[in-house]
């Protein structure tokens, strides 16, 4: 029994640590909503954003309606379509 209180304990104690990290990774890597004109410039791969006017594969130029995308390195892709963002 008392190795399950202590097992507990650091278990216990170890979750700030975790939930810190789990935390700072989402924040690093989710920006937030944008307009497509306005995305910060693509070149650090694995970001995720909202281009809140972002064309879906059924839309056209002008009507987006929204679409989640990530960038690759060099570009904001689509996650829809794998195509480049376009508004």
């Amino acid at each position: 029994m008392a190795d399950q209180s202590k097992r507990a304990g650091r278990v216990t104690s170890l979750l700030p640590q975790v939930f810190k990290r789990v935390i700072n990774w989402h924040s690093a890597r989710t920006l937030g909503n944008f307009a497509v004109a306005d995305l910060p410039p693509a070149g650090v791969a694995g970001r995720t954003a909202y281009a809140t006017d972002g064309l879906k594969a059924s839309e056209t130029t002008g009507n987006g309606t929204g679409v989640l995308v990530f960038d690759d390195g060099s570009n904001w892709i689509r996650v829809d379509t794998g195509d480049t963002v376009g508004a």
